[in-house]
């Protein structure tokens, strides 16, 4: 039998985070949450998901600075990130695309 693939959620919002969790365990996935871009840094080095969704909008790293960060990183460029954001502008779709 296969391991769960694990995904690390992270948003600032506890809410968010659990909702967004509780639909991946549903689904089958084991979950790992931060609740800030510092966080989630050291969750991807101890953990190593294989997949993150990640809020834009955090205090302190932005989603986008997490992601840039993740993508400089020989280890950590490979694993697939989902911007989770409640901004619906067009400027904040096309800035996630380029990370």
């Amino acid at each position: 039998m296969t391991e769960a693939a694990k995904v690390l959620v992270v948003d600032d919002s506890a809410l968010q985070t659990r909702i967004v969790g509780d639909a991946l365990r549903t689904g089958g996935y084991q979950v790992n949450a931060a609740n800030d871009g510092e966080e989630a840094s050291r969750v991807v080095t101890n953990w190593q998901p294989d997949a993150i969704v990640l809020d834009v909008v955090m205090p302190g790293l932005s989603g986008y600075q997490v992601c840039r960060a993740l993508r400089q990183e020989k280890a950590t460029a490979h694993i697939p990130v989902i911007m989770l954001t409640t901004r619906g502008d067009i400027e904040a779709k096309v800035a996630g695309y380029g990370e």
